[in-house]
């Protein structure tokens, strides 16, 4: 018996990245419904690797347990199709409630291939060699397109129709994103022996991961305020929740002549203006009911409610008056200034976020120096 000492090495650092990934959410007890299916999505490859593995260092003579092992492996696998097509539906509906009614044919891909697979099993459980049901495996691989087209098809019509560039990106994201492992398993199939396509999907898996924690963090790591995530998450809320006695502004500080500072001056010493001009945002903000954000490279975000624009022209001239650097000038040989935008949600010309983003230029208080 000759064991594939590197297919069970891999098949043993793929559980180890999953269960680390699985780690992280214990004692978390708030999580929201796609955190719950994406551990699906990880307990099922969980299974199918412990499975894969184990069946690599059985004897391949042993065929009544390798046949089972192989059953499961199907099983588990289907079972990662449906979860990620929830994960993915509870991403883009924001609720898996509604999918109720359409639950049964949901789900009847992989009991069609749990079912097709157990009546193979129970059939050739005594045959004295294994040989691959070409039935078997083309309605699993149907089964697995099926799902992940499914999951792809609800994401870039989320992308379509969303008016909100952050959750559309997110949507184009998760659009392709499971293309990677379902190439990696085409290119497994022309070449048997390589194992490609479990490493590939825990990768994936991991880079997902990785993608959801960074929009978690919401603070701005040089300056210590919000960050794009949160002003994103800000956005999204405000708008929907905006009340009708209130109207929404969208206010832009953007440095000025900043390619040039850090060009001559270097970065370290734009991070530092950068700094100081966040300390002196948060100052003017401060007891104030507005929100402020890191939004670019060279440009902060304020965004608040207000009953008329007079209210955002007197806030951003006391920004401007209030500008006081003189004990900072040394920091470059010039006066450091800035200028400032802003637009409003819910008009005619920004009906929706991107609107709104788009001419966050459009009203000017304050133009380069």
């Amino acid at each position: 018996m000759v064991i594939n000492v590197a297919s069970i090495e891999i098949s043993i650092l793929c559980i180890v990245i999953l269960l680390m990934i699985l780690a992280t959410y214990k004692g978390n007890f708030q999580q929201k419904p796609q955190s719950g299916l994406f551990k699906l999505v990880i307990y099922c490859f969980v299974v199918f690797s412990v499975v894969d593995a184990s069946s690599l260092i059985i004897s391949p003579k042993a065929f009544q347990l390798q046949r089972t092992l192989n059953f499961l492996k199907l099983a588990s696998c289907s079972g990662i199709g449906l979860s990620w097509f929830l994960f993915i539906y509870s991403i883009t509906d924001h609720s898996i409630y509604k999918l109720r009614k359409w639950s049964p044919l949901v789900a009847t891909p992989f009991f069609a291939i749990v079912v097709i697979s157990a009546i193979d099993l129970i059939l050739h459980f005594n045959d004295s060699q294994i040989q691959l049901n070409n039935s078997v495996w083309i309605a699993f691989n149907a089964a697995l397109v099926v799902y992940n087209i499914a999951a792809s098809a609800l994401a870039h019509v989320s992308a379509q129709k969303s008016r909100n560039k952050f959750l559309r990106r997110q949507y184009r994201y998760l659009t392709v994103i499971m293309f990677v492992p379902l190439a990696a398993m085409a290119i497994q199939a022309q070449f048997i022996d390589i194992m490609i396509s479990p490493p590939i999907f825990a990768l994936t898996l991991l880079h997902l991961y990785i993608k959801t924690i960074k929009r978690q963090i919401t603070l701005d790591q040089s300056t210590g305020i919000n960050n794009i995530h949160k002003l994103a998450e800000h956005l999204t809320a405000i708008t929907s929740r905006q009340s009708s006695d209130k109207r929404v502004f969208y206010m832009q500080i953007k440095v000025d002549r900043a390619k040039h500072i850090k060009k001559k001056f270097g970065l370290e010493k734009y991070t530092e203006i950068i700094c100081m001009l966040a300390k002196y945002l948060e100052e003017q903000c401060h007891l104030k009911d507005v929100f402020l954000a890191r939004a670019d490279f060279d440009s902060f975000a304020i965004v608040f409610e207000a009953e008329n624009q007079n209210d955002i022209e007197t806030f951003g001239n006391n920004i401007t008056r209030n500008f006081s650097l003189n004990e900072k000038q040394n920091i470059i040989p010039w006066e450091i200034s800035f200028s400032i935008y802003w637009s409003e949600y819910g008009t005619e010309e920004n009906p929706t976020i991107d609107s709104l983003l788009d001419n966050k230029t459009s009203n000017c208080l304050k133009s380069p120096s």
